[in-house]
């Protein structure tokens, strides 16, 4: 065997009880950059989040929202839910909270969250009326079986602006599992204190569904960011097979949408011409305008019927080469967007763009399975339409973990723990060809990196929630493996991965955390035997135990928010020695 090793997939014993399981002993906890320590500066038990709403401090723990703006403890006010639900803060507006109502399920797959939002008035700690969702109206296309069964509206995301609180659901055939079909997209928009809503909006299933067979585009609907917020405008995603979408918040009306993103390509006309422009597959720029734009401007005065004539035939024979192009694609292809749209913004020059990443397959036969060949990355201009500005290519697939701006930049997430900064797309001094060819539309990327995991040979790894992390001026933290190196030892090393938001070059943080006992054995996971029989360790493909659930850095002052099963707990650390003589020109 080429590394002395065994593989086996395993599902081990049941899973510990709560009771079964260590706790942290968090006044023994240590960081260190190798063997650098950091002082530890604070520690809190039974850590919640906390939010300030004016005067209003309010703090989210478990299935409980507490109001601790008074002193004293015995004047605390709070709302909750069943103790087997958990919640989730998503926003307030005018004294009006919307929280989402959690409850954790477990089928053949793993385990699950499904969710309902909740409205609380924060003036009494009071829960309002549910919020009204709409009825499910079924698929037409349903036959047999399938028409017979039972229909529920699952919500999926949720935005809270000043005046609205939208919800997106999935329409989808009742079944007490993870998976659910989406028949049909849903979105409603609420007044803060109404149960009823103020406008609904349905979407169907994209008619791209029906060209693929062999890739499921519907694991990606959780990177798919639903809802977003530009000024008065809502972009709407509702899958990774839809539209990008613009609509007005007040009135649910579209006035503008990108169909089939993927489908746009990079392409050249020259020497004369020497001018690159983004149309759907490559074809000649002109084919979009004459296909979208009318045959007849409303200010245009009578034409003569040899012109009209000639407009009819030039759409007629845009069109025809659209469907050409379009057999030819997916024929070959299946694509659909993998993570996004994300918007940008750069305070410093108020401009804002939209990033969207797209998965690109090449075709396999049926009873296969294509697997991600490419991830384009696209650069959406928001001005009063939606218009394509860039795309490129990244080694990895993108995933948005995380996605925020960085001077004139953006730092972009991806597989297995890369990271793309990609610069906002500006006018080149020199393109490619020759005249006017300035413009390439090559969104630039400063610089791409892949990081390898330092943790050394172990009894037990794990692997970190995905969605964590935290920045500053200076730096990206985000949890990487936990290990423990032997079997029966007590302490569990967490390490944190620190990125220079400037070069990209990162370094290695470990949180040695002492428990009351060791961990179990995970009850899922690989083990790998040694080949004499001698040894065995575990990889687990998420947190198990106790995790990094969540980082804050504020002030060169870095908290540690630890979860369990049972508790979270925070542990804070002076880390001003990652900042020596800084500049006022670092990031």
């Amino acid at each position: 065997m080429s590394r002395g090793y065994l593989i086996l997939l395993m599902l081990l014993f049941p899973t510990m009880s709560l009771a079964e399981m260590p706790s942290p002993i968090l006044d023994q906890a240590k960081l260190r950059r190798g063997s650098e320590l950091f002082p530890r500066t604070s520690i809190e038990k039974n850590w919640a989040p906390t939010y300030q709403i004016k005067s209003q401090t309010l703090r989210v723990r478990g299935h409980e929202v507490i109001d601790v703006s008074a002193d004293d403890p015995s004047q605390h006010q709070s709302a909750a839910v069943d103790p087997s639900l958990r919640l989730r803060w998503i926003g307030e507006t005018q004294g009006i909270a919307l929280l989402a109502v959690e409850r954790e399920l477990e089928d053949w797959s793993g385990k699950y969250i499904r969710h309902k939002y909740a409205r609380l008035n924060l003036a009494n700690m009071t829960w309002l009326d549910p919020m009204t969702l709409p009825e499910p109206k079924g698929n037409d296309n349903f036959f047999g079986p399938a028409a017979e069964q039972p229909l529920e509206i699952r919500p999926q995301a949720a935005l809270v602006l000043p005046q609205v609180m939208v919800v997106f659901s999935k329409e989808v055939i009742s079944r007490e599992s993870s998976f659910g079909e989406a028949i049909r997209y849903w979105l409603c928009a609420y007044r803060p204190d109404q149960s009823e809503p103020a406008w609904i909006k349905a979407f169907p299933v994209s008619e791209y569904a029906e060209r693929y067979q062999t890739v499921d585009w519907r694991q990606h609907e959780d990177r798919v960011v639903h809802l977003t917020n530009f000024g008065s405008t809502l972009i709407v995603c509702p899958s990774p097979l839809s539209p990008l979408i613009l609509m007005d918040i007040e009135t649910g009306e579209s006035y503008d949408q990108i169909p089939a993103i993927w489908e746009y390509n990079r392409a050249f006309t020259g020497p004369t011409a020497s001018l690159f422009y983004l149309s759907r597959f490559g074809l000649d720029y002109e084919v979009d305008e004459v296909v979208d734009n009318p045959i007849v401007w409303e200010d245009e005065g009578p034409l003569s019927q040899e012109v009209l004539q000639r407009r009819i035939d030039d759409r007629l024979a845009g069109e025809r080469r659209l469907h050409q192009g379009r057999e030819l694609f997916y024929g070959k292809y299946e694509a659909y967007i993998s993570a996004g749209p994300f918007l940008v913004t750069w305070p410093e020059s108020d401009e804002s763009r939209l990033l969207v990443a797209v998965s690109r397959s090449a075709k396999c036969d049926p009873g296969g399975y294509s697997q991600p060949e490419e991830c384009l990355l696209y650069e959406v201009d928001l001005g009063s339409d939606l218009s394509l500005s860039s795309m490129t290519r990244l080694p990895r697939m993108a995933n948005g973990l995380p996605c925020f701006p960085v001077k004139e930049s953006a730092l972009l997430g991806c597989e297995v723990g890369a990271l793309a900064r990609v610069r906002r797309y500006e006018d080149v001094v020199y393109g490619e060809g020759f005249g006017t060819a300035l413009e390439d539309l090559a969104l630039p990327v400063e610089w791409f990196r892949e990081y390898i995991p330092r943790a050394p040979k172990a009894w037990h790894h794990a692997l970190p929630k995905q969605d964590v992390f935290a920045k500053d001026h200076k730096f990206l933290f985000r949890p990487t493996i936990a290990y423990m190196i032997e079997r029966n030892d007590p302490l569990l090393h967490l390490q944190i991965n620190i990125v220079d938001l400037q070069s990209g070059l990162d370094q290695v943080l470990t949180l040695d955390l002492p428990l009351t006992f060791p961990l179990p054995e995970p009850t899922l996971g690989k083990k790998y035997t040694a080949a004499d029989g001698t040894a065995t360790y575990v990889r687990t493909p998420g947190p198990f135990g106790i995790w990094i659930d969540q980082l804050e850095v504020t002030d060169n002052m870095l908290t540690v928010i630890l979860g369990s099963d049972r508790e979270r707990n925070a542990v804070s650390f002076d880390i001003s020695s990652l900042y020596p003589q800084e500049s006022p020109q670092e990031e």
